[in-house]
């Protein structure tokens, strides 16, 4: 989270416990589709579920280990969403790929991930402001959730994309705190951020117990910046009317270096 001093505190990767596929438990293994050894470099794998208006949420994150092997255990009954970004030890971007429909005690398999071609060494830069203000249209501060929402073409599902894991991106998503600033506009509180993504559209696929056959869904990767407000200290608790906030789609092309328009939160706690 980015704190009025600056500086971010970012939301830690919840890490799921390294055991054995069980009924409670969903693994794979992701590869270099190149080289069809696991990625020299860093992988992130996020287990993501629908929320009440249908877009997929980060529940679970965690770093693949060297050999490619993820586990996410204990989970709770249901179907999930698996979706995996990545980056080499030489900074090259993958993209994502995603396994749809994977239940309790079931396996990916082996998971392959595409480096990118396109953008920035394969990824690309989103860097904008979120301002906050209260009813009486004064600045407040307030917690904000930022991530990049991509929604599949065909199928018509929105899911959530990881941000890429950097040094500097320890977690699948970006948590910013506002605060008062000269540099803000009149009657708010407010915070700039950067969030480094896959320039490249997915490659999807669903679950089957024979093998995942994943297809791009796309050259290049379309984004939403989603917004979700918080009481600050409140674990959690919505602020700000409405709560959400979401930019317009960004459709990348020639440029991997998008200026996002502002999410302004209004009548804040």
């Amino acid at each position: 989270m980015r704190e009025g001093n600056g500086q971010y505190r970012l939301k830690p990767v919840l890490h799921a416990g390294e055991v054995s596929t069980t009924s409670t438990s969903i693994n794979g293994k992701v590869l270099d589709k190149t080289t069809g050894n696991p990625v020299n470099g860093k992988v992130l794998v996020a287990l993501e579920q629908k929320d009440s208006t249908g877009v997929d949420r980060i529940l679970m994150s965690t770093l693949a280990g060297a050999d490619g092997s993820f586990v996410f255990c204990p989970i709770p009954a249901g179907t999930y969403d698996v979706v995996i970004v990545g980056v080499s030890a030489g900074g090259v971007a993958y993209q994502p790929s995603i396994v749809t429909g994977v239940a309790n005690g079931q396996t990916t398999g082996n998971v392959n991930l595409w480096p990118g071609t396109v953008g920035m060494q394969g990824g690309a830069t989103f860097s904008g402001t979120v301002t906050s203000q209260n009813s009486s249209n004064a600045g407040t501060v307030a917690d904000i959730e930022l991530s990049a929402l991509e929604t599949d073409s065909t199928s018509g599902m929105t899911f959530t994309i990881p941000l890429l894991p950097t040094a500097s991106q320890p977690s699948a998503t970006l948590a910013v705190e506002t605060a008062s600033s000269t540099t803000c506009a009149t009657g708010t509180d407010c915070v700039s951020y950067s969030m480094d993504l896959p320039a490249g559209g997915p490659y999807i696929g669903a679950y089957s117990s024979s093998g995942v056959t994943l297809t791009a869904n796309a050259p290049l990767a379309t984004y939403v910046i989603d917004g979700q407000a918080t009481v600050p200290s409140s674990g959690g608790v919505a602020d700000c009317t409405p709560s959400e906030q979401t930019s317009q789609p960004y459709a990348l092309a020639n440029n991997f270096t998008v200026a996002v328009q502002t999410l302004a939160f209004t009548q804040c706690q």
